[in-house]
């Protein structure tokens, strides 16, 4: 496939520095509770499988909505606006969390939720894509994805120990105001000029073979993150028999092995790895680890999981690499918000089928078969290889 050049214009328009900044402490304040959650759910709300299954659907089928007007907004407004109007409704959403008991008033106030930070994410991600610099944008999406990550593993450990001072709805309420009080910060992000776009150009960028390979391949990735939302926390308190505090230690030690790797990834990239090779051996460490980790042995689990954080950090990496090679910046926040359509798709499609099957085979089946999915995903990067070394065009990644 062509890879489509950056314009001038594009980058060097305000750094990282105050973009990544939100994206860590965003996920230092999501993480307070997101993890926990389905413990939250089953144990003091008293929700069955089946309605923790289709609270994450609900919230994916929404988010799926919501994808492609929030990437087209940051193409014809600007990513300010909408990340500053994601966090108002974040704020008044985690409020409505932590009071609400109801199953059905929740899964409305938890759709709300998750638009919010479906919203968030891609208009931030939309900023970021445009401001990167051409010739250093694997150093710079490795850096700001290293600082998230980082944040989530502060956040992560962090909540353990607040659940267990403040509960729940107070740890929620706190979600709330931290969200405002990152709302008032983002309007000193600058302001990227509107481009003037078609619907019809965003479908001609999507409708290419190539692209359309590589959204399956997300599509497939992505339904892993169905399985962690509906079960990772649940199989750390009833299999492994952790803590809230022992699972924010056991969360904490994948985002720091997914952080440094995603800023090692992105310098190899700028330096002309090839990102199929990278993205296998991120698919290989991604699935075995996911698959092994639900042995259950603390430390034998913790090792896996540890190379489960390697290997997304690699594929999450090459696959952004991958959406700022394949559209141009004045259409990449609509691009970028079909590519959150179809990751939110597959968590939806894995929170459907993975949150009814721990329910009734146990917390690690999901896990288990999700990593499956993971490896069957290896041989799109080898065929990608093989072609390249035929002389044919190659991937969309490399």
């Amino acid at each position: 496939m062509e890879q489509w050049k950056q314009t001038p214009t594009s980058a060097n328009t305000g750094g990282i520095a105050l973009p990544a900044g939100l994206a860590g402490t965003y996920a230092i304040l999501i993480s307070f509770t997101q993890f926990f959650l389905p413990v939250f759910f089953e144990g003091d709300l008293g929700f069955s499988g089946a309605q923790i299954g289709l609270l994450y659907a609900g919230l994916s089928i929404t988010s799926v909505i919501a994808s492609f007007p929030a990437g087209l907004s940051t193409d014809r407004i600007t990513p300010r606006m909408v990340i500053l109007g994601s966090l108002i409704l974040l704020s008044a959403a985690s409020a409505g969390l932590g009071i609400v008991r109801s199953f059905w008033v929740y899964l409305l106030v938890f759709i709300l939720f998750g638009t919010a930070i479906n919203v968030f994410q891609i208009s931030l991600y939309s900023h970021t894509f445009k401001i990167l610099d051409p010739e250093r944008r694997g150093r710079g999406i490795g850096a700001f994805m290293a600082v998230r990550m980082i944040g989530f593993g502060l956040g992560t450990l962090g909540g353990g120990y607040l659940l267990m001072l403040l509960d729940f709805p107070k740890t929620l309420l706190l979600l709330a105001g931290g969200s405002l009080v990152m709302a008032a910060v983002c309007l000193a992000l600058p302001r990227l000029p509107a481009a003037k776009t078609t619907l019809s150009e965003y479908r001609a960028d999507f409708l290419r073979p190539k692209v359309l390979l590589f959204a399956l391949w997300l599509f497939l990735f992505s339904s892993h993150w169905g399985a962690e939302n509906t079960s990772y926390g649940l199989f750390l308190k009833k299999n492994l028999d952790l803590s809230l505090v022992g699972m924010g230690w056991y969360m904490t030690l994948e985002f720091v092995m997914f952080s440094a790797t995603a800023y090692v990834v992105g310098v190899m990239g700028d330096r002309g790895r090839s990102l199929s090779a990278i993205l296998i051996a991120g698919l290989l460490l991604s699935g075995v680890g996911h698959l092994l980790m639900v042995i259950p042995i603390l430390p034998v689990s913790l090792f896996f999981r540890a190379l489960h954080g390697i290997g997304d950090g690699a594929v999450s990496i090459v696959m952004y690499l991958g959406v700022m090679r394949m559209f141009l910046p004045e259409r990449i926040g609509g691009n970028s918000g079909i590519v959150g359509l179809i990751l939110m798709s597959g968590t939806l499609v894995g929170a459907l089928v993975f949150g009814p099957m721990g329910e009734h085979f146990g917390y690690a089946l999901p896990l288990i078969v999700s990593g499956a999915v993971t490896l069957a995903l290896i041989p799109f990067p080898l065929v990608a290889m093989k072609r390249k070394r035929a002389g044919q065009a190659a991937d969309p990644v490399d």
